[in-house]
């Protein structure tokens, strides 16, 4: 999970990028937030008011970017209907069967612990959830903890430079087991810096958070016996990797938002680009002290959203990222908070539940005043700026998604001279290039749009054209063979490891299912477009927490709690979680075992 969820920067894809584009052009599909963070700019100046404090950061900033994601919120009682919080969360991993969490309460007699939400295997500790009275929330932060480090190399002698001499990499051994091959010896060559990896001939070394003791455990102890803010934000503190978004709420309903995870301070560069290293004191320099975490607490909003977009305001310290998640998510968040004065957990539910996207509004609104002759551009331009943006039926979502692909590539292909490089080609170039959220049309895009292969200076109504009919004789084409409405082509297979094997599979899989919502929508279900556009990616479950009265709380896991196929809950929660229901999270009535442990002493 923790590989999973930690950020390496993308140094190595970046640097094919300024490879490709230069590195003047490169920066501006690599670097930026674009669009709202979550502390905004005035929360920030009431936290960072100490100036000795805005010194010390700048010292980072002048040595100078799906995944997966998630969200979660949290509303203040002033906000609610019920005058109590309200928290949800929905942590967005990739599909697996069984599921990632499993569901529990556990009570300890005699004493007031309680601790009810969800764990993973192997973990004694309640991971997102609540105990009597502090509940919590989890999203990934993002946090760039993965550097890369390129070494002069003398491969003669196979050694490498530093502080003034070569050294040799240490040689380490590990002994592998491997089936129908008996013990297999790996060697990994290792340097002071950390593990030796080569690209493109280049030999680096990944410095990465593991190469650091880890005190998560010690975090979430802390977490799930904390009795107050106080001790729960002391807990927070010794959370070391995978970085957090965490917002939570107590019963007597405070607020509140903590981004956990240790923040490098770096000694070269800004973790966007590997640097070249010929000194120990070159790589890492420490960690930033917690004091300077961007904590807030009962904001005067009367909300706390996430949804994996920037942590800070552009261009403001610590640097948790140079590279973040555009906002898309975070600002449906916003804007339903903001239309609504009071809220309910029916609210949470509509909010939690939304297909409606924010990258398909941005998009075809920044086209919808140009006029097209052609049939096959206006064919899909009609359906596009006459459609709701919401990713639950009909053609649009399918012509959008092959659209913004198509669009992407006309905007950068001509740019690229090797075929092989195009693969690196991504939709959230075209929304970065655009200066998202608000489509400024200046020098460097009008530079973007036009065709160099061409001698026609073409705008961006021209390139949209093009990439309209080619989304056209693609949609004709596949609806030859396949009704192309959303609810037919966006499925969910639920695949168990043993389910791949062809005479096992009807017993240990599941599918598939229809799965409103796609990509960048709050209602995650990310896809392989490669592949008829199953999901890959969506919400492992949802959770929302009332204060008012735990027993309101609803949540629902992504698939059952057993991972026996002859279970009655090995998919009990499949056809409710893709239906979009919730179960109550507190209600175990229909409970059939319990486990009691009792210690000897």
């Amino acid at each position: 999970m923790e590989m999973i969820l930690e950020d390496s920067g993308s140094e190595l894809r970046n640097m094919n990028l300024v490879r490709i584009f230069g590195k003047e052009r490169a920066s501006g599909l690599i670097y930026g937030n674009f669009g709202s963070s979550i502390v905004n700019e005035k929360e920030y100046e009431k936290i960072y008011y100490d100036k000795n404090m805005e010194f010390l950061m700048n010292l980072e900033k002048n040595v100078e970017e799906m995944k997966v994601g998630s969200d979660n919120w949290v509303v203040s009682g002033k906000r609610t209907i019920s005058g109590s919080p309200l928290l949800a969360n929905d942590p967005h991993l990739p599909n697996r069967f069984p599921g990632y969490f499993y569901q529990l309460i556990g009570k300890v007699k005699g004493t007031d612990v309680e601790l009810s939400g969800n764990t993973i295997a192997g973990t004694p500790f309640i991971i997102i959830g609540r105990n009597r009275y502090i509940g919590w929330g989890f999203t990934n932060v993002g946090t760039d903890v993965i550097d890369y480090y390129v070494l002069k190399t003398n491969p003669e002698n196979k050694q490498y430079f530093v502080d003034g001499e070569w050294k040799e990499f240490k040689i380490i051994e590990k002994r592998v087991k491997v089936k129908g091959e008996g013990e297999r010896i790996v060697k990994v060559k290792t340097s002071v810096f950390g593990p030796i990896i080569e690209s493109n001939g280049i030999i680096m070394a990944r410095h990465s958070v593991f190469l650091y003791p880890s005190k998560i455990f010690k975090a979430l102890y802390g977490m799930n016996f904390a009795k107050n803010i106080d001790e729960f934000i002391k807990a927070l503190s010794h959370f070391t990797a995978p970085a957090q978004n965490i917002v939570f709420a107590d019963t007597k309903g405070n607020i509140g938002y903590y981004p956990s995870g240790v923040i490098p301070i770096r000694a070269k560069g800004d973790g966007s680009l590997p640097v070249e290293v010929t000194k120990t004191e070159e790589s890492w320099k420490g960690f930033y002290d917690e004091k300077y975490k961007p904590i807030v607490l009962n904001p005067d909003k009367g909300y706390i959203a996430t949804a994996n977009n920037p942590v800070l305001p552009e261009n403001k310290l610590p640097n948790f990222s140079k590279h973040s998640f555009i906002s898309f998510r975070a600002d449906v968040i916003k804007e339903f908070f903001d239309k609504k004065e009071k809220l309910s957990i029916e609210d949470m539910k509509k909010l939690q539940l939304s297909p409606y996207s924010k990258a398909a509004e941005f998009l075809v609104n920044s086209i919808k005043g140009f006029k097209f002759k052609d049939e096959k551009a206006l064919f899909v331009f009609d359906k596009l700026i006459n459609w709701d943006f919401k990713m639950d039926k009909g053609i649009a979502p399918f012509l959008f998604y092959k659209f913004e692909k198509e669009l992407s590539k006309e905007i950068f292909s001509d740019e690229i001279k090797d075929k092989k490089d195009k693969r690196f080609i991504s939709v959230f170039w075209t929304y970065r290039i655009m200066k998202y959220p608000k489509f400024e049309e200046d020098e460097s895009f009008k530079a973007w749009v036009d065709d160099k292969n061409t001698e026609k200076k073409e705008s961006f109504k021209d390139i949209v054209k093009r990439a309209l009919i080619k989304t056209y004789e693609i949609y004709k084409k596949d609806s030859e063979k396949r009704n192309l409405r959303w609810e037919n082509i966006h499925k969910v297979f639920y695949l168990h490891p043993l389910g791949r094997v062809k005479f096992f599979g009807y017993f240990f899989n599941r599918g598939p299912f229809y799965m409103a919502g796609g990509r960048s929508t709050i209602l995650r279900a990310d896809f392989n477009p490669r592949k008829n556009f199953n999901v890959t990616h969506f919400s492992t479950f949802r959770m929302i927490l009332d204060f008012s009265d735990f027993s309101k709380s609803l949540m629902i896991n992504s698939t059952g709690q057993s991972g026996n196929f002859l279970s009655e809950f090995y998919d009990d929660q499949l056809l409710p979680y893709t239906t979009l229901n919730y179960n109550k999270m507190e209600d175990f009535s229909k409970i059939k075992y319990k486990i009691e442990i009792t210690p000897e002493r």
